[in-house]
């Protein structure tokens, strides 16, 4: 049992070490991704993380949580981490999904006068020699 919460206590460290690296925006919210091309199997799973990063104006703001904006052909998922606000895992699932290359934005929305910069992400699906444009 030990071993268990000092994995949870070390996971949670590691993520909010990881997004500490980040630059603080001067206004709003910036979303920052743990990787913007995701290679993902023909009927694989992938997990990525998300992460607010706020400026020192937005510390209090309230922010829905992100979104994958784009062809809805994914699986997408996506999870709150319990112990920061700020953190958010998405799973990307290509079950059913053509081979090929998929754009998205992930964004999210203020409910205040922050506003949130997003990003954009590349999902590469049954590998980059496989990946054909959507349009073929």
């Amino acid at each position: 049992m030990k071993k268990m919460i000092l994995l949870a206590v070390l996971g949670v460290a590691s993520s909010i070490g990881y997004a500490q690296q980040f630059e603080q925006p001067k206004n709003g919210a910036k979303i920052h991704l743990s990787s913007n091309e995701i290679e993902i199997d023909a009927t694989g799973e992938k997990k990525v993380d998300i992460w607010v990063v706020r400026s020192k104006k937005a510390k209090k703001a309230k922010f829905d949580a992100p979104k994958f904006l784009g062809a809805s052909d994914l699986g997408i998922s996506i999870e709150a981490d319990p112990n920061d606000p700020n953190h958010f895992i998405a799973t990307l699932n290509s079950a059913g999904v053509k081979n090929g290359k998929y754009f998205y934005t992930v964004a999210s929305r203020s409910r205040s006068v922050q506003k949130v910069t997003g990003a954009t992400v590349s999902v590469i699906v049954g590998g980059a020699s496989k990946a054909v444009t959507k349009n073929d």
